[in-house]
């Protein structure tokens, strides 16, 4: 019989001296990373455990550390997609747990190693892994795309005219992503939007289009049909 009481705790395990220079990672790879800087969590912590042993007939205590990353997000939809990208990357299955807030839990001790060896996990705490700017674009297009699906806002009107935006705390994060974007020839901005909160947002139709043929978004995706005529309308106005 076990009772647990967790403790969380804030170290990270984040070393970039742990990657090797010359190495490369999958765009399935890129793509974890992404959705886990924008929609995930690293969690070390100490269980206190009440175990029940027959031989002596008595309880005792037991403390272990423990740790784990969790990846929350309402979308089913995406959440799926999230595990079968750990299975084709690590192999490895999980389950989606949870009721608020319905998630998935990497507790493989192995598989966070090499995930932290890339990153911070944290809203305000992640940065685009290094390795992510001399990879091929198809591996930058995933990392972004994992950004878009967790943080992103689909296609909106305002009135600066149509834009796609990415919204959250973390500026520096932001202004590396616009980095990645300049990469694969997609201009972006990067302005406040509130106490706290950073938006960087894509305009113009081609920008618009460009982002939507490279990142691919598969559950915020973006619908251009009427939009193209009226942005068309604006450009030539």
């Amino acid at each position: 019989m076990v009772f647990a009481t967790v403790i969380q705790t804030n170290s990270n395990l984040f070393n970039p001296k742990n990657i090797n220079q010359d190495s490369k990672i999958s765009p399935e790879l890129a793509e974890i990373l992404g959705l886990l800087s924008s929609d995930g969590t690293y969690y070390k912590y100490l269980s206190f455990e009440r175990r029940f042993f027959k031989k002596r007939g008595k309880y005792y205590f037991t403390i272990q550390e423990k740790e784990r990353i969790d990846f929350g997000n309402t979308n089913f939809g995406l959440l799926k997609s999230f595990q079968k990208l750990l299975l084709k990357e690590f192999g490895y299955k999980t389950k989606i747990t949870g009721k608020e807030i319905p998630k998935i839990n990497i507790t493989k001790k192995s598989i966070i190693k090499d995930l932290l060896k890339f990153t911070y996990f944290g809203f305000d705490r992640w940065k685009v892994p290094q390795i992510t700017f001399n990879s091929p674009n198809n591996v930058k297009a995933s990392y972004v795309r994992g950004i878009y699906e967790g943080d992103g806002v689909k296609l909106q009107k305002n009135s600066n005219g149509f834009e796609v935006r990415i919204e959250m705390m973390n500026k520096a994060g932001l202004e590396q992503i616009k980095i990645l974007l300049l990469d694969l020839g997609i201009n972006s901005s990067v302005s406040t939007c509130g106490k706290g909160m950073y938006r960087l947002y894509i305009r113009g139709i081609e920008n618009i289009t460009k982002f939507k043929e490279i990142i691919k978004p598969k559950f915020k995706t973006i619908k251009l049909g009427w939009q193209n005529q009226a942005m068309r309308t604006m450009k030539n106005g």
